[in-house]
């Protein structure tokens, strides 16, 4: 049974709740500290010292001995500030002053911050805090007057309860895996009932069970959120064991279902396919530490939450191949059905924009739109609309269904896909059908676009009111900034280098092939990097149009310029 606090604090304004929660018994001591989630950087500790901030790629400057006074540049960073996920790159650094500046900023934090005011009271932001004063309490304490360090712990105890009533709030997904993962780590740490302690691992393994679907996915479809979930519920599932807790049978098998779908989002480098707001995979964080042996990619040829994955060689290609995720997840969708990713080796060749929201809301914007992803565009539109209603988040609507299959023999892997996200704008259904070869040196490509009902033709003439309907197409294939491209064979294919020093050439079948800027969007830059895309146009005629393409490693020694006109 709930207890009048926990009620109150749950319903109650959130400064409300955080006094409330201020008022319960600060714990008496530490009964354990286990390690933090993450580690830090040394260096980006002493560039904080000098007062440069940089955090997903946006910087501030401050020359006051605290950031408390900063104009945040947007909610990303400020939420980076304020989560004292910083306080990583402090304990790694040996400067004593480093430490000593950077700890410093705990204290004005709680002096201005701690009754609840200003911004950073997210639920999952107070257990990023609760799980790093926790982590770092005897550093923090050292030499400290008593009366810090009873407003210390008093600080402890207030987050580990507003934790406790809050959580709920969190958005579906790691924010909440987060929280309830910091709430475990508070209730092992700190002097207090084991009885809590179990409640809360016992509501981590049911919210586990809940965030990852039985398909091993999560419902944002973002490869990145995955590998957030997991590294959470992995770290988590090492504190417990490490202080002799045994972890809710759903957690475990949550994490069982979850880390063959994470492999299988991998490109040969590490690194993750950028779909719906996802990024690569992180430096800093200890997601490798807590994957077991077994997670590896099921097959070859794997269906990993709604895409598929082929692997030829040391080739791998990475298909999104279900809709953009609905519900309170399209606010952060990608129009991407049917765009790819592809990586030779440890090398990534063709790839998507990714998340543009380190750059500002333009950035992000534009990142989302079917134009900054390796797949298709018709009419010069977005496959689905995106809106913005009175709160002003965009979410991206997709009536229609994506689909796609397998087939893999001696010659290789066929991918064969199918779109009617345009039907319902446009009217038409788009097909692609991949086939990458068994050495994985050549990936053929054939897209078509077409009307073929009498009630898709009428909304296809509607959509172009010209006698005869004529519709845009274009493919876009969007290129890894490190692989230089430039045009060859007369304009008629594009040849590309990526740093192995092989040579790729793209040729297509098309009325006009092109190469154009484009962006790719790092958040380790502090600007996005500046990179180039293949661009093949045709138009659609009677309500059919189609663009039949390969992109091929040339033998080892051979040149673009040696190529006849007979070998393309």
């Amino acid at each position: 049974m709930k207890s009048f606090g926990q009620i109150a604090g749950a319903r109650l304004p959130r400064r409300v709740s955080v006094r409330l929660a201020g008022m319960g018994t600060a714990p008496g001591a530490l009964v354990w500290q286990p390690a933090p989630p993450t580690s830090g950087d040394a260096a980006v500790a002493r560039q904080l010292s000098r007062g440069v901030l940089v955090f997903d790629g946006r910087m501030a400057e401050t020359l006051e001995p605290h950031p408390w006074d900063l104009s945040p540049p947007d909610r990303v960073w400020e939420s980076a500030l304020h989560g004292h996920g910083w306080l990583d790159d402090a304990a790694a650094t040996g400067d004593r002053r480093s430490w000593d500046l950077l700890s410093a900023w705990v204290w004005s934090w709680l002096e201005r911050f701690g009754d609840g005011s200003g911004p950073g009271w997210e639920p999952e932001l107070a257990a990023r805090r609760l799980t790093r004063w926790i982590a770092y309490s005897v550093r923090l304490l050292n030499g400290q007057p008593g009366d810090r360090s009873v407003a210390f712990f008093q600080a402890l105890g207030m987050h580990t309860r507003y934790v406790d009533w809050r959580w709920r709030e969190t958005p579906d997904g790691p924010a909440r895996l987060e929280a309830l993962a910091g709430l475990v780590y508070a209730r092992l740490s700190l002097e207090g009932r084991s009885r809590d302690t179990l409640r809360a691992i016992a509501v981590l393994g049911r919210e586990a069970d809940r965030v990852i679907g039985p398909d091993g996915g999560i419902g944002s479809r973002s490869p990145e959120d995955l590998s957030r979930a997991i590294t959470i519920l992995g770290w988590s599932l090492s504190t417990m064991s490490e202080a002799g807790q045994t972890p809710a049978p759903a957690h475990l098998e949550a994490l069982r279902r979850a880390e063959p779908v994470l492999a299988a989002l991998r490109h040969p480098n590490g690194s993750l396919a950028r779909f719906h707001g996802g990024r690569p995979a992180r430096v800093r964080n200890r997601e490798q530490e807590h994957q077991t042996p077994e997670a590896q990619p099921s097959a070859d040829h794997a269906t990993a939450m709604g895409f598929r994955r082929a692997r030829c060689g040391t080739t791998v290609l990475i298909l999104d191949a279900a809709p953009p995720p609905d519900g309170p997840h399209a606010a952060t969708a990608h129009a991407s059905p049917l765009a790819f990713e592809l990586s030779s080796g440890r090398f990534p060749l063709v790839v998507n924009a990714g998340t543009g929201l380190a750059f500002g809301p333009r950035a992000a914007q534009s990142a989302r739109r079917m134009a900054a992803h390796s797949g298709v565009e018709l009419g010069q539109r977005c496959p689905g609309q995106l809106r913005a209603p009175d709160d002003g988040v965009a979410r991206l609507t997709t009536p229609g269904t994506v689909r796609a299959r397998v087939n893999a023999d001696t010659q290789g892997v066929q991918l064969l896909g199918e779109s009617t996200l345009y039907e319902h704008s446009l009217g038409l259904r788009l097909e692609r059908r991949l086939h990458l070869n068994a050495s994985g040196l050549k990936l053929s490509g054939e897209d078509t676009a077409l009307a073929t009902r009498a009630e898709t033709r009428l909304q296809m003439a509607t959509a172009f009111p010209d006698q005869a309907p004529a519709c845009p197409m274009t493919l876009r294939l969007h290129l890894h900034p490190n692989a230089h491209a430039r045009m060859a064979l007369n304009g008629r294919a594009v040849s590309i280098r990526p740093p192995d020093g092989s040579i790729w050439m793209f040729i297509a079948d098309t009325d006009l092939l092109d190469l154009e800027d484009s962006a790719y969007y790092d958040e380790a830059q502090l600007r996005p990097r500046l990179t180039r895309q293949i661009v093949a146009r045709t138009t659609i005629m009677e309500y059919w149009g189609r663009i039949t393409w390969s992109l091929e490693r040339l033998p080892e020694g051979s040149s673009p310029l040696s190529l006849r006109p007979a070998d393309t």
